[in-house]
């Protein structure tokens, strides 16, 4: 029995004429977790007729700079079904913060939101804090149910998503 900190930091950089060409999307679980692109543009959209500049393009850009950080910790490590041959996959419990920037060339970047605030030539990063599960299937994949909060976004409460693929 152990906890786990696990980090990650990437970044995507496209430059040149053609840069724009294939936006890059940092909307997805394994990037920054509680951006579902459907929930974010309702949102958005309400929020947009109030001039609040909010728009799911945020969460593309030709350049993405990715961090996370979890403090994962066993909440089951083995559980054996009886007297069957087999046993049950381990499973983890896990705090998590992700931060990420999408930005394309022409467009300011800042390391919080401006007051003046305007999606087309400015970004800034996204944020979200959480908790979630892990479980490991058989050291082929993991299975990951996580729920995210994006503080300065008003999209409720939180937000569950799950996903299944390789872990950082």
């Amino acid at each position: 029995n152990f906890l786990t900190v696990a980090t990650r930091a990437m970044a995507s950089v496209s430059v040149g004429r053609d840069e724009e060409q294939f936006p890059k999307y940092i909307g997805r679980p394994e990037f920054i977790r509680g951006y579902d692109r459907e929930r974010f543009n309702q949102s958005c959209t309400i929020r947009l007729e109030s001039n609040s500049g909010c728009s799911a393009t945020q969460l593309l850009g030709s350049r993405v700079a990715i961090a996370n950080a979890e403090l994962r910790f066993p909440l089951i490590r083995r559980f054996e079904l009886g007297i069957l041959p087999i046993a049950l996959p381990p499973l983890d419990g896990l705090f998590f913060y992700d931060a990420g920037i999408a930005w394309s060339a022409g467009q300011d970047v800042s390391l919080k939101r401006p007051d003046d605030y305007n999606f087309l030539n400015q970004r800034y990063p996204l944020r979200s804090y959480g908790a979630g599960l892990r479980l490991n299937l058989f050291g082929f994949a993991m299975v990951r149910w996580d729920y995210a909060i994006t503080p300065g976004q008003r999209l409720g409460d939180g937000f569950w998503t799950w996903s299944l693929g390789p872990s950082f």
